[in-house]
């Protein structure tokens, strides 16, 4: 068994330092950190009221998350993923997890993957006893430090039944399990099982456990076609599961008139369509499979929410499936609106497998991507009126440009004024293999770089610095539409066919009101965006082209900026970055109060410089190879810079992985106080204080 899982908050050189130079680039070692709970210059735990759930269940009110004190203490969460086995830790490991991860500022943790083969289900389909243990003691662990999590009752785990060519065609049974009978009981079963159990350490049920967050029927699943498949490639015995009820359904729609135009032999035939059939029948079939959908995952709901009584929140699946019809589907059934991202995501490349998996990326940065990139798109199915959580998004460690994570997510979420962001994954693998070093795919515990700027992020997002937009901008959608966009990429065309470019989440808020009737889409008007986007706040800056094409924040408290930026120099209000020539010259900073004050009355300010990281062994190229191919320890890049901030006796040291001071800095005083970063004892923080 082992003894933990491998996380870097702040990684350091080997003193002394010995530079690697690559193709230009000075690198130094970065040394992953224990699951430390020293409370250091870095020690978030204060933003954590422990245990969760003391102040009772967190609710959905007025758009945003509230417990029982009510919407003068609203709450955000920063939280991350544990995937398949990560999510049961031995009960040491688990509990030093939980306050490491309370320390980096994180409030709740997404246990994803819990019904994969051989983990929290036996083939009889009970609850295995030495995982529920397991289980039992981390969620106990988390609830202690103040950390929330939330449970999947499907993900990865094929159901019981599911062989042949259904298994073949769909591994998961998604989009099955949105109608097929014995799929959905099957949930029903599994979400009985979970629900009712007595958690042995805190001797409540899951069901009426305050510190669940909230749980998810089914992961990234629709009856439309998605990446999880389309129906109209389900074997005929389920199809014939489908047909049902189309006639009744068909002869309804034709008595109440909505049936559009079409060929009259076409209009008269009752037999199931497909998504090759005539544009009238397929607005029939679509029309159908978002009643199929919608009155299924509707009953599954009232089951959860009335016979097992959870007391918890509970969402469907993500809005993204379904296009429109997905749209309406969580906003009538779940509690708050939840959606995936990713940027430069690994696609699988020609002669991989199962045994020797091969992953390739383009190995590009979003800040240079048009119209704000992912974020654009997630920001385009945020629906007014309730809370939106992004419950997954990740680039991969492979990609240059992995450190602008956390920084774009959270400033981007911070202008939208979302409720809660995860970061994908920490760990879906044990130590020996988390700690050789970059994988190429979503663990974060193996990637100092896009660590680094966690403390940051945790604290900016949580405690509300950088503001909210000052505008809206609405796409009105009538219950009833007149026609139901369902690609994978509908409602960024609806907005863009209203003249609302996804860029324009990096300048105003982003959402969708919904009225009732019926009719056409219609936005509250159009907005032209061309160049440099800056928020309404006057706080973000999003420039994606030019030699130093960047994403900024300017708030009173933060200071932050990511891009091309060697040979740059930035004036925020107060503060200064330099940067001179560096190569590749790609780069991140960020400059962040830890005291609650803004910068120019702080007393304990936290500086994270980043670039680049690569393994020492075999850097990973576009082409990523498999996971055993990994080979540690990781290289991280040394970006020099100096920070200029107004005359006071600062103080500054150069931090360990734990946050603890190592080395103190030069601070050079003339009309303002300088700082600059030498190779020579080069960190990836410094802490500052007066």
């Amino acid at each position: 068994m082992v003894a933990s899982l491998a996380l870097a908050c702040h990684a350091q050189q080997k003193f002394p330092a010995s530079s690697i130079h690559n193709a230009e680039t000075e690198f130094f070692e970065a040394t992953a950190s224990d699951l430390d709970d020293e409370p250091t210059e870095t020690d978030l735990s204060a933003l954590n009221d422990a245990p969760a759930g003391a102040h009772g269940f967190v609710s959905a009110v007025d758009g945003h998350f509230v417990d029982d004190r009510g919407s003068a203490y609203r709450l955000r969460f920063f939280g991350l993923n544990l995937s398949g086995r990560a999510c049961l830790p031995d009960p040491v490991t688990g509990e030093r997890l939980a306050r490491h991860l309370r320390k980096l500022g994180f409030n709740a943790v997404r246990l994803h993957g819990l019904d994969g083969a051989g983990l929290l289900l036996n083939p009889d389909g009970q609850l295995n006893p030495d995982a529920t243990d397991r289980l039992d003691a981390f969620t106990a662990a988390l609830k202690a430090q103040g950390i929330y999590f939330s449970f999947g009752l499907h993900a990865s785990g094929a159901y019981p039944g599911l062989e042949g060519e259904a298994l073949k065609r769909f591994p998961r049974g998604q989009v099955l399990d949105r109608f097929y009978p014995p799929f959905l009981e099957a949930q029903r079963r599994a979400a009985q099982l979970l629900l009712r159990h007595e958690n042995s350490r805190t001797h409540v049920t899951y069901g009426a456990e305050p510190a669940l967050l909230y749980l998810e029927l089914s992961h990234e699943d629709t009856i439309f076609p998605s990446s999880a498949g389309s129906p109209d490639d389900a074997p005929a015995s389920y199809r014939a599961e489908l047909a049902k009820g189309y006639r009744e359904f068909l002869a309804s729609r034709t008595a109440e008139g909505k049936r559009a135009p079409g060929p009259a032999d076409e209009e008269a035939a009752p037999e199931l369509p497909t998504f090759q059939s005539s544009a009238s029948r397929r607005a029939d079939y679509a029309q159908y499979l978002a009643e199929r959908e919608r009155a299924a995952v509707r009953e599954l709901a009232h089951f959860v929410r009335n016979e097992l009584k959870l007391r918890s929140m509970l969402v469907n699946s993500q809005v993204s499936f379904g296009g429109l019809p997905g749209v309406l589907r969580e906003a009538e059934i779940s509690d708050f609106i939840d959606v995936h991202g990713y940027w430069d995501r690994p696609r699988s490349t020609a002669g991989s497998s199962a045994a020797e998996p091969r992953w390739a990326i383009e190995n590009t940065s979003q800040i240079g991507a048009p119209n704000a990139g992912t974020l654009g798109v997630l920001a385009s199915y945020r629906v007014f009126g309730k809370p939106f959580v992004v419950s997954e998004y990740a680039s991969p460690s492979s990609n240059d440009y992995a450190a602008e994570l956390f920084p774009l997510l959270v400033g981007v979420a911070s202008l939208q004024d979302w409720d809660g962001v995860f970061a994908f994954t920490y760990a879906d693998r044990t130590r020996d293999d988390a700690a050789a070093g970059l994988d190429g795919r979503f663990d974060l515990a193996g990637d100092p770089v896009q660590l680094a700027l966690v403390t940051a992020a945790a604290r900016a997002f949580r405690t509300g610095m950088v503001a909210k937009a000052r505008s809206r901008v609405e796409l009105s959608v009538p219950e009833e539409p007149s026609a139901l966009a369902f690609d994978e990429n509908a409602l960024p065309s609806l907005w863009s066919e209203q003249g609302v470019p996804a860029s324009v989440a990096a300048i105003h808020q982003l959402g969708i009101t919904l009225r009732p009737g019926a009719g056409a889409v219609r936005s509250s008007g159009p907005v032209p965006v061309d160049g440099v986007l800056g928020s309404d706040t006057g706080e973000l800056l999003w420039a994606s082209q030019g030699p130093h094409a960047r994403f900024s924040i300017d708030a009173p408290a933060l200071k932050l900026v990511c891009g091309l930026l060697s040979h740059s120099k930035l004036q925020f209000a107060g503060v200064v970055f330099e940067f001179p020539e560096f190569t590749p010259g790609f780069a991140c900073a960020s400059l962040v109060s830890l005291d609650a004050q803004p910068i120019a009355s702080a007393t304990h300010l936290l500086l994270n410089v980043v670039g680049r990281a690569q393994n020492a062994h075999r850097s990973l190229p576009v082409d990523v190879q498999a996971a055993p191919a990994r080979m540690g320890p990781v290289l991280v890049q040394y970006v020099p810079i100096t920070v200029r901030l107004p005359r006071a006796d600062w103080r500054v040291s150069a931090c360990s992985s734990t946050g603890a001071p190592l080395r103190a800095l030069p601070v050079v005083q003339t009309s303002d106080s300088s700082i600059t970063t030498t190779r020579q004892g080069a960190s990836l923080s410094y802490a500052i204080s007066r």
